[in-house]
This record gives C-alpha cells, sequence and structure tokens, in this order.
C-alpha cells in the first residue's frame, strides 16, 4: 500500500501549492489542519482499503466527510458526554436520542450508503474481464477478498453476509480515517511548537540527496523521525483508553499490592468471566514509574539515549518491557488491526511535508492549545470555534 501512501500524500503536497501560488503573499498561508487531514485520510482509505477514489482533496464532496466534519463544528452536551460515558457499563443508553447519539447515527448511515452503492459495483464488477476493461488494476481490494471469502458456491452472496461486510466497512472507514488523521495533525502541531525539532528532521530526511523520500530509507536511515513519531503517539493518543471484557475467568496479579473495598491489602484482583474492563492508555502512556520524573514533557530524544528503549522487550525484563511498550494502539492480540497501516502513512506523510513546507503556530510556539470532544477529543487553537487548528505553512526554509 506504500505506493498509494505516497501518492496521496503528494496530492496533498500539489493543493497546498496551489494555496501557496494563489495566496496575496505568496510566501505564507494559513491552512486549516483538521480539514485537510480528514481528506487525506479519506482518500487514503479509499483508495487502499476499498479500490474507490473520493478525490475528496481535489474537492469531491462526501456525506461522510460532511459527517466527520460536523463533529469537529459541534460541541456535545453534558448530557451527550454523560449518556456516551454510561453507555460503556449500560450499553442500552447508547440508544436515547442525545445530540451526541443522532450525530453517530447520522455519521454510521452516512457511511453505510457509500458502502452500500461499492459494495453493488465491486459485486457488478466482480468478473475479471469487467476490471481489466474499465483500465483497473488486478489488485483486489480488501472489500473484494471480503466479497469472495463470503460468496456461496452460487456466486450470490446473501443479503445476512452483505449486512455483515457493510458494517465492517463502516467501522474501517470512521476508524482508518478519523484517528489516523488526528495523529498527523498533532504531529504538526508539535512540530509548530518545536522549529527546533522540526529542522532536525527534515535535515534528517534530507541527508541524502536523490532518494531522501525513499521508503527503505525513511524505515532504515530516519531515527530522529522515529522517535518523534513514537513520542507523538504516547502523548497523543486518539482513545485515552480501550473497554474491553473478560472471556474467562481470570486473576490480575499486581505489581504492588492495593487496599480492596473492604480496606484489606491485596496483591491480586478476581475477574468472572464476563467483567469490563478499562484499559487507560493515556495513563500508562505518561505514567512517571516508567517514564521517569519528565514523564508529561514532549522529548523525542527519550527514545534514542535510554538504554532501557533499546533492550528487547521480555517478561524477565519488566523495566524494558514496560518501557518503550505504547498503549496507543491497544497490546496483546486484540492490538489495533491497523496499526501498520497507520504508522506507515504517517511516516510517509510526514517525511513528504516536512521536504516540502514549514510549519507555524498562529500565536507562535506558545500558542494556546485546548481540546474540542467530539468523536474523539481534538486539539484546537484557544478561543476559537469548535475543532480549529489553523497553521501557517510556507515554503520548506
Amino acid at each position: 500500500m506504500t505506493p498509494l501512501f505516497y501518492d496521496t500524500a503528494y496530492r496533498l503536497k500539489s493543493e497546498w501549492d496551489k494555496l501557496l501560488d494563489s495566496s496575496a503573499a505568496g510566501v505564507q498561508v494559513e491552512i486549516e489542519m483538521h480539514e485537510w487531514t480528514m481528506k487525506l485520510t479519506l482518500d487514503t482509505v479509499g483508495r487502499a482499503i476499498f479500490g474507490h477514489d473520493f478525490h475528496t482533496l481535489e474537492g469531491n464532496n462526501f456525506t461522510i466527510e460532511e459527517a466527520l466534519r460536523i463533529f469537529n463544528t459541534t460541541t456535545p452536551s453534558k448530557l451527550g458526554m454523560l449518556a456516551y460515558v454510561a453507555s460503556i457499563f449500560v450499553p442500552w443508553v447508547g440508544n436515547l436520542p442525545t445530540k451526541r447519539n443522532r450525530l453517530f447515527k447520522n455519521l454510521s448511515d452516512s457511511a453505510r450508503l457509500i458502502l452500500d452503492g461499492m459494495l453493488h459495483e465491486k459485486e457488478r464488477e466482480k468478473d475479471n474481464s469487467v476490471r481489466v476493461e474499465k483500465g483497473q488494476k488486478s489488485e483486489k481490494s480488501l472489500i473484494e477478498f471480503l466479497i469472495d471469502a463470503e460468496t456461496n458456491s452460487s456466486g450470490l452472496l446473501s443479503a445476512e453476509r452483505k449486512e455483515e461486510i457493510v458494517t465492517q466497512m463502516k467501522a474501517i472507514l470512521i476508524a482508518g480515517s478519523d484517528p489516523p488523521g488526528l495523529i498527523i495533525v498533532w504531529s504538526l502541531i508539535e512540530l509548530a511548537r518545536h522549529p527546533e525539532i522540526q529542522a532536525r528532521i527534515r535535515a534528517e530526511i534530507n541527508s541524502s540527496h536523490g532518494v531522501e523520500l525513499d521508503w527503505n530509507r525513511l524505515q532504515s536511515s530516519c531515527p530522529f523521525l522515529d522517535a518523534f513519531i513514537s513520542e507523538v503517539l504516547r502523548l497523543r493518543p486518539s482513545v485515552g483508553e480501550t473497554p474491553r471484557v473478560t472471556n474467562e475467568d481470570d486473576i490480575l496479579l499486581l505489581k504492588e499490592p492495593i487496599k480492596d473495598a473492604s480496606g484489606r491489602l491485596t496483591e491480586k484482583i478476581y475477574l468472572p468471566k464476563g467483567t469490563k474492563v478499562i484499559v487507560p492508555n493515556h495513563f500508562l502512556n505518561v505514567d512517571p514509574e516508567i517514564w521517569g520524573p519528565d514523564a508529561a514533557v514532549f522529548n523525542p530524544d527519550r527514545w534514542l539515549n535510554d538504554p532501557l528503549m533499546k533492550l528487547e522487550k521480555s517478561v524477565d525484563d519488566s523495566s524494558a518491557s514496560a518501557k518503550g511498550r505504547l498503549w496507543t494502539f491497544g497490546e496483546g492480540p486484540r492490538v489495533c488491526v491497523g496499526k501498520a497501516f497507520a504508522m506507515t502513512q504517517l511516516k510517509i506523510v510526514l517525511a513528504i511535508l516536512l521536504h516540502e513546507f514549514s510549519f507555524d503556530l498562529p500565536e507562535g510556539r506558545e500558542t494556546l492549545i485546548d481540546l474540542h470532544y467530539s468523536l474523539v477529543a481534538r486539539p484546537k487553537v484557544r478561543g476559537r470555534a469548535g475543532a480549529n487548528i489553523p497553521l501557517l505553512v510556507s515554503r520548506a526554509r
């Protein structure tokens, strides 16, 4: 999928070039980041996962984009936020007609509308001869693999199987576009906050003339870019916690004893089958006992200078195991299936954008950033309406 990541990132670069060329000064332009990263990730997911080009970067409008944009501009009510938290423990609360739940339904319906049409088109083009006739590549998209897997011996896709595919694709479309776009925005904010880090990464990716953006070199010769990405993911996870349910009776052994409800010290917690557990991703990523007294400080060099980061993770070395472990994507067998997809896209996008552009915050590096709570918590410039992050973009210097 890396060629698609490169191509879509260069499309974004081309659109920003047009904005700079058409600006009055022609030197610097203010660009709203949430808007453009949403277009970038939607186009990437559409092409890489569905074999469908939305062309949102070029100005095409889709209902899913409009639905996601509403989350950027709408502030949820206190009742809506309370209902959202309660729905984790009491599922039926998620069906109450709160403003937030209505927005979720709108987003869900928009995704279904697109995917129903795409699924119908893919079924129609399932014959290889049709695909070749239309000039399409022979490689199958993920949705085509799912259609093949769910088609019965008669070559038909039952209504039940179709519903299952649409449901899965809806989740992939939303999860594959919104959280990765948010991580890109946070990365650009941190680059604008730390111009010295921005310059250092730019120098690293430009160090080999002629092949500076080659994927193999980005993988092998850009340790500081990797460190920067790890630090953004550590401090700015798209999802602050991960809900889980125990599939069987279990016992959680504690590193240090705690007091139970009766006031007695215990070194283990019994978890019956069906127990709902919330893993606090954000807390684990900034726990001073794991990361040290500067756990809340943005410092990419911690990934290069701390010897524990370089040790192999092992059960026998709890310090090495905890240090360097990011909970941003979850852990274990249920780790986010899109982790590699998101990490690869992020590295390519940042390399291309830093090669071409410089980024500054509208009020300098001390610009105050707040959070706008919508589908996920989004950064916003303090005082701006909705999730609004305008950055000043100029040619790379």
